[in-house]
């Protein structure tokens, strides 16, 4: 009887083991699903899937359960730019809790560009480039400062930089703003040959449609026609390619 008493009592004690194990176990779990790094991982397949609304709600729960968060705080920021609301990527940017990084000159100055301030735009980009800022940043505001250009007139300079840019690493962003960079500079041909190698792409629809308005320019109208049909509604087909002043 003492043995069964004993056997019993074991099994009881290692069922509370196993319970609380699992209890500690799931805490850590639920810590972990919590984590800043767990949050990143979610943040960036939803924003490559074009989920920024889930990407951002994302980074600024992260910031109401860490406040201090400065990474999260600027990842925030560039999220809510590519909204369309700068105003509140700055009201972020401005509650930093540690001295202003290269990232997050970064964001200022795509927030700043985004509402067309474009000698803030080159002082907050001036400053991330101060800073020391990784091969990843000063990529991102070689993009910037060439859109500063463009929309200074000075085109060259700018298909300069995006051309540099493309032959370290070819993206469709950088692709599109040299077709458009070539397009605003009359260079129809050459907006094309930037142009054509994306107009697949799903997140950029603008491609197709300045591409077609690019072959109109080089008297290319049934290049146009043919690159629209099966993308856009026929009956829209002739109002766009009317639309283009060729």
């Amino acid at each position: 009887m003492r043995i069964v008493y004993c056997l019993v009592l074991a099994l009881l004690m290692t069922g509370c083991a196993s319970s609380h194990s699992t209890q500690r176990a799931d805490a850590n779990l639920a810590q972990l699903d919590n984590s800043w790094e767990s949050n990143l991982r979610i943040i960036k397949a939803a924003e490559a899937s074009g989920s920024v609304d889930v990407a951002l709600n994302t980074a600024l729960k992260e910031l109401q359960t860490r406040p201090k968060n400065d990474e999260a705080r600027i990842v925030a920021a560039r999220l809510q730019t590519r909204k369309g609301r700068p105003k509140q990527a700055l009201t972020l940017l401005e509650a930093l809790s540690g001295p202003p990084s290269a990232e997050s000159w970064l964001e200022r100055g795509r927030a700043l560009l985004a509402m067309e301030k474009i000698s803030e735009t080159g002082e907050a980009l001036k400053n991330a480039v101060d800073t020391k800022p990784s091969p990843a940043v000063m990529r991102e505001v070689l993009k910037l400062q060439a859109i500063c250009l463009d929309i200074a007139g000075k085109h060259n300079d700018a298909q300069g930089i995006y051309t540099d840019l493309l032959a370290e690493k070819d993206e469709p962003g950088v692709r599109y703003n040299l077709g458009r960079s070539f397009y605003a500079s009359k260079k129809y041909s050459d907006a094309v040959t930037a142009l054509m190698p994306i107009v697949e792409v799903k997140l950029l629809p603008q491609a197709r449609l300045l591409a077609a308005a690019a072959m109109v320019k080089s008297n290319d109208r049934q290049g146009a026609r043919s690159l629209l049909e099966g993308h856009v509604p026929a009956a829209e087909i002739d109002k766009i390619i009317g639309g283009v002043r060729s």
